[in-house]
C-alpha cells in the first residue's frame, strides 16, 4: 500500500490481474502494462517528450474548466478519494511493523523474510 495502485490498478486492469500484481509483488514490464491498459502508450525514450506534447496540445485544445470537472467527476465516480487515504494509512502501518524491517535487512542479507505478522 501507499502508491495508490490499489485503487487504480484494479479499475483499468480489473481486480484478478491487479490482485496477480499486487499480492506477488510482480514487476512487469512496459509493453505488459499496455497489455493491462495500465498504458495507454509505449514509446522509445527518445520521443518520449514529443508523444507527452501531442497529448498535452491535444488537451489544450479543451476548455480547462470542462477537464477540471471531468477529472473531478471521474474521482468521484470510483471513489478513489476515500481509497487512497485508506491507502496512506495502510502504508504508514506497514512502513512501521516489524516485518517491513525483517524484509529489507532479509533483502540486503539476501535472505527469504521470517514473517512475524507484527
Amino acid at each position: 500500500p501507499g502508491g495508490g495502485g490499489i485503487q487504480r490498478v484494479p479499475l483499468i486492469a480489473g481486480m484478478g490481474v491487479a490482485k496477480e500484481l499486487i499480492f506477488a509483488g510482480k514487476v512487469i514490464d512496459a509493453n505488459k502494462a499496455k497489455e493491462f491498459r495500465i498504458y495507454n502508450y509505449v514509446v522509445p525514450f527518445s520521443q518520449l517528450m514529443g508523444k507527452t506534447m501531442e497529448i498535452a496540445e491535444e488537451l489544450l485544445e479543451n476548455s480547462p474548466v470542462a477537464l477540471r470537472q471531468t477529472k473531478k467527476a471521474f474521482n468521484f465516480m470510483s471513489a478513489i478519494y476515500y481509497g487512497l487515504i485508506y491507502d496512506q494509512q495502510a502504508s504508514n502501518l506497514c512502513y512501521y511493523s516489524e516485518d517491513r524491517k525483517e524484509g529489507v535487512l532479509a533483502f540486503s542479507e539476501k535472505r527469504k523474510p521470517i514473517w512475524k505478522n507484527r
